[in-house]
Parts: C-alpha cells; structure tokens; sequence
C-alpha cells in the first residue's frame, strides 16, 4: 500500500494508493499526458464498478466535467459496448442516469442539452439512430395523471412545423399517427376530443385550415379524405356551423 499525505490511514488495506490531505486549491491527482493515447487507463476484470465517484459536491462542482474545447470530429463522452449478452431489462440501461431522492416540486431536469450559440444551425440536440426493426424511442409514464407526457413550447415558430414525418415512402399497412384508447371513463365533453385541435387567436380573415387532408394524386381513386365510421347510434360527424363544399353550396 503507498500512502500519499494519508497520515491517518498508514496501515489502510482497502486501497493499494490513497492519497489524502490536498491542500486547498490543489488536485488530488494530475496527469499531465502530451502523447496520442489515453491519459489514464483503467483495465478492470473484476465483476464490479471500474470507476466509482464519491462526490459531496452540491452547488460548486460536478461529479464529472469534460472540457473539449478543441475538438472537431471527436467525442466528449464515448459509450461502446460489442457484448451480445446485454440485458438490462426493462428498467435498466445500457446508460442510466438514476434520481431516487424525494425533491418535491423544485424544477430539475435529469438530462439537460443546449445548443447554446443562436449561429450553430445545423446542430441537432438529440439524434436516435435504431438500425433494428424495434421502437427507437419509449416513454413509459404510468404515474401521469394530469401533466403532459411530452410538452413542446415552441413560441417563436411560423413556417416550421412542430412534428414533422418526412419520407414515409415505403409504408403499406402500417400508419403516420396512431391513437388507441380504451378508457371506458372517457369524458372529454363536448368542447373538446380525444385527439383535439385548438385555435384561440383572432387571426382576422386569414384564411387557415385547422386541419388539412389533401389526396395529391388524381389517379388515386381508392383513397378516401376522410372516413369516419360510427358504430354507436351518435352523430358520425357533428358541425356546428354547418359544412359547406368548395363551390359554396350547403350541405347537411
């Protein structure tokens, strides 16, 4: 065992080098590496943890920071695994970022990305890439009652759009937006919907659609604007202020 300012722990068996009484403003351990190849190298073949951090840090640190300042086609943080034994389970993760403390209402986040520079305008926040026939993203939030699962704020936005499905070109059976609800309590009165489209702004004589179903092929004659079947005995379709063709005639 080397002992580096460990004076209390002399005879300590639960580390082959500690390193104690850094004083302050100093590390604990530098390492200083100039040539093209790890600064620190950790071969761990035990069946354990190959780095553990204990940090009491609370509002002036961070557990770990990485600093890349310089880097172009690098990485600032690199998880890789080949194992074709992984099975983290439906609870687990490949990467877990885990907060088990009550922290009542205080606004936090347990990932946090920022692009932080309006000029870097082909930097995508969070990219998924799934090359397996499997879903690439699931949200599991059995204790939502009355929040939203997904919130988007998107104040500024004009001629984008908010949800965007490009090149679905190749799909058959499958759908775009699928809905599926089997609450035997839905109760969602009659000023609003299951699936609900609002506009509440007085945008003059601009003349909008709140919802747009366009066929643009005429040789698809099979395909139909808009089906609603009903097999209940309420009204299929209910319009309050009546639905008129685009030549202008009335039709109830």
């Amino acid at each position: 065992t080397v002992n580096i300012g460990d004076t209390g722990s002399l005879d300590r068996t639960d580390a082959s080098l500690s390193i104690g009484g850094v004083l302050s403003g100093d590390y604990g351990l530098k390492v200083e590496q100039d040539q093209a190849t790890a600064g620190v190298f950790i071969d761990q073949d035990g069946n354990s943890t190959g780095l553990y951090i204990d940090t009491e840090g609370t509002d002036g640190g961070h557990g770990i920071h990485v600093a890349a300042d310089a880097i172009t086609a690098g990485s600032g943080l690199k998880v890789a695994t080949s194992s074709t034994g992984l099975a983290s389970t439906a609870t687990g993760g490949f990467v877990e970022i885990l907060h088990t403390g009550n922290s009542t209402s205080a606004i936090n986040n347990l990932l946090y990305i920022v692009n932080d520079d309006g000029g870097s305008t082909g930097t995508t926040c969070l990219r998924v890439k799934q090359d397996a026939n499997y879903r690439a993203i699931h949200i599991p939030a059995p204790q939502i009652n009355t929040e939203n699962v997904i919130l988007v704020e998107t104040p500024i936005t004009t001629s984008g759009n908010v949800f965007y499905i490009a090149e679905m070109d190749t799909v058959t059976s499958g759908k775009a937006i699928g809905v599926d609800c089997g609450s035997t309590a839905l109760a969602t009165t009659a000023a609003s919907g299951l699936v609900s489209v609002s506009h509440d702004a007085n945008s003059g004589a601009v003349v909008n659609n709140l919802l747009y179903v366009v066929n643009d092929d005429p040789s698809s004659t099979g395909t139909t604007g808009i089906y609603v079947k009903q097999d209940s005995t309420g009204p299929a379709i209910s319009a309050t202020g009546g639905i008129v063709e685009q030549g202008g005639t009335l039709k109830e």
